[in-house]
């Protein structure tokens, strides 16, 4: 592996200026390539951190009316809410997605040889394709025609920086093209539905968890005995009765929503389901 390694590097200091220069090119399309992909990286964590806070709309009021009490009760809680978004958000794409393969299906099937190679291509030849004339495909066409001149370079590397540009023919008369670029174009409209949804539900799941573990956490790094609510001494006078000390403490308003109470029911009831 070594030795191959070393044939490379000599083989481009070998190179002309011309292949060192495609090479060159390469490699900065190559950078442009992961850009792209981290361009795309951090377009998904910035959706999944914006919609990862959508559980605090619900979570909170339910912790500030201890109907859930425990990290067990939270993350179940999350997953029950969760799981009803992401059934109703993407039902009716896959219900879509299905119905479009069905049809496919059949109309490949009644349809003469050929079609479902045409529904399936025909959509790609809109686009132009592109073709850079390598240090291999070169020496090969200079051989075939009988030159013994040759091109030096890496084999893989291109000869050209603008590459030949070609069109394939279509014929706007087939029914077979119209019906590949509405299933392409459906499809990756449901696939980015699905996926922008499948990332929302994944980061509500994750941030569930996490949460989880530290809203019911006791911690003592920033508290103060001094500057914490404790119950008081107040005295009380009463005409039949001596004064004495009655412990007053802060009065919570425990009167949950009845339609949380109803959510968190079903909750526990499809959680004893599971468990047979």
């Amino acid at each position: 592996m070594k030795q191959m390694n070393n044939i490379y590097l000599f083989a481009f200091i070998q190179a002309n200026e011309k292949s060192k220069k495609a090479f060159l090119i390469f490699l900065v399309l190559f950078i442009f390539i992961l850009l792209i992909f981290g361009a795309i990286y951090a377009l998904i964590a910035k959706h999944m951190n914006k919609n990862a806070k959508v559980i605090d709309t619900y979570m909170v009021e339910l912790c500030q009316y201890k109907i859930v009490n425990n990290p067990d009760q939270f993350f179940k809680a999350v997953k029950y809410y969760e799981k009803r978004k992401i059934h109703k958000a993407i039902k009716w794409p896959m219900r879509i997605l299905i119905m479009m393969g069905l049809f496919l299906l059949i109309y490949c099937l009644v349809s003469k040889d050929g079609t479902t190679k045409k529904v399936f291509s025909d959509f790609f030849d809109l686009f132009p394709r592109f073709k850079w004339q390598t240090v291999k495909s070169v020496n090969e066409e200079l051989k075939a025609v009988g030159s013994s001149a040759r091109v030096v370079g890496i084999s893989w590397m291109p000869v050209s920086l603008i590459p030949q540009v070609y069109w394939n023919k279509i014929n706007p008369k087939d029914i077979n093209l119209y019906i590949s670029c509405i299933f392409y174009i459906v499809l990756i409209v449901l696939f980015v539905k699905i996926s922008l949804d499948a990332l929302s539900y994944t980061a509500r799941i994750i941030r569930g968890k996490e949460k989880s573990r530290t809203v019911f956490e006791q911690n003592l790094d920033e508290y103060n005995y001094f500057n914490s609510n404790e119950p008081y001494l107040k005295p009380v006078v009463n005409n039949n009765v001596n004064t004495q000390n009655q412990v007053i403490t802060p009065q919570v308003n425990e009167q949950p929503n009845n339609q949380i109470n109803n959510d968190m029911n079903q909750v526990n009831d499809s959680n004893n389901n599971n468990q047979f």
